[in-house]
């Protein structure tokens, strides 16, 4: 243990390899922040001015919010740059989509959308909440039998009324303020 300031001794603080499977306590793989992201069906990309304009998505399959654009700078890389301040946002459908792999759904870190973006959705509501909406997608394509392409979905949400996907996550989750 080491001498406290006023002379009281405290008991040295580690981590155990019990917890960690190492001699030293640390991990065996390093945490990576960032990932690849999508692009989305045709090269939709979720940008910081989509969620600094809070731009309501016609097919929109989420919320998001947080206080302000996370950055976390990565050494020798320009600093990124926003289009404003972050506001409560939505998330749209298209960005859990991908342009060249016609029923892959992504959610999280690897959606559509800009590195800008990406610091203000990263957060594990957002994560949980675009989950949950591929989720459902996925079995939304696989109902009745037939393999129904993201494509399809998207194009069916569209419009100015809600689309049967949106219909089912509102049973689990809100897609609007």
């Amino acid at each position: 243990s080491e001498q406290h300031p006023k002379g009281t001794k405290l008991p040295a603080v580690a981590t155990g390899g019990d917890a960690s499977g190492t001699a030293r306590g640390l991990s065996k793989m390093p945490y990576v922040r960032d990932t690849r992201r999508s692009v989305g069906l045709a090269g939709f990309r979720l940008t910081s001015a989509h969620m600094a304009n809070a731009t309501r998505f016609p097919d929109r399959v989420g919320l998001g919010d947080y206080l302000f654009f996370d950055e976390h700078g990565m050494q020798g890389c320009r600093p990124m740059e926003w289009a404003g301040d972050l506001r409560p946002y939505y998330l749209p459908l298209r960005a859990l989509t991908n342009r060249d792999v016609s029923n892959l759904l992504v959610a999280g870190k690897t959606m559509a959308q800009t590195n800008a973006a990406n610091a203000g959705t990263r957060l594990h509501p957002v994560e949980w909440a675009s989950g949950t909406a591929a989720g459902i997608m996925a079995a939304l394509m696989l109902r009745g039998g037939e393999l129904l392409s993201a494509a399809d979905v998207v194009e069916s949400c569209l419009g100015d009324d809600l689309c049967p996907l949106q219909k089912e996550i509102q049973k689990v989750a809100p897609i609007d303020w």
